[in-house]
């Protein structure tokens, strides 16, 4: 949600017990808003849900702010890459995943990290920073 991604295209749920206990649902977050504790509950993301909030292409887009490309000063060296929908691209070695857009613009300079999850948050921070708006308000 820092990175402007709207709370209700969450489409898991996080209860916060009062034992201190914490609770993933599956069920939509929206589903919990209007509960007596409404503060109890926070919005969570599926993996397929995450990948489905990136924009499948990024036309015009100028990238300004990006991540450090070198990892303990080598290149990353890509051993795979799927191509999930557009120009959207997953890509991963044998230490990190990696979200790419193959167009020019948002290369270089790469969100990557061991976590598949990170990955793809990284990402969306990267397209805030640069103004994206996931709310679909450009």
């Amino acid at each position: 949600m820092k990175c402007g991604v709207p709370a209700d295209s969450a489409d898991m749920t996080i209860h916060d017990l009062v034992t201190g206990t914490t609770v993933l649902h599956t069920d939509n977050y929206n589903d919990f808003r209007n509960s007596p504790f409404p503060e109890c509950f926070f919005p969570a993301w599926s993996l397929g849900n995450l990948i489905s909030l990136l924009p499948h292409e990024l036309d015009n887009f100028k990238c300004d702010y990006q991540y450090d490309f070198f990892s303990n000063d080598n290149p990353i060296i890509v051993e795979g890459c799927y191509t999930l929908s557009g120009s959207l691209v997953i890509c991963h070695n044998e230490k990190n995943w990696i979200v790419d857009y193959d167009i020019e613009g948002f290369l270089g300079l790469l969100p990557q990290s061991n976590n598949l999850f990170e990955a793809i948050i990284m990402a969306m921070e990267l397209l805030y920073e640069n103004g994206y708006k996931f709310d679909n308000k450009k």
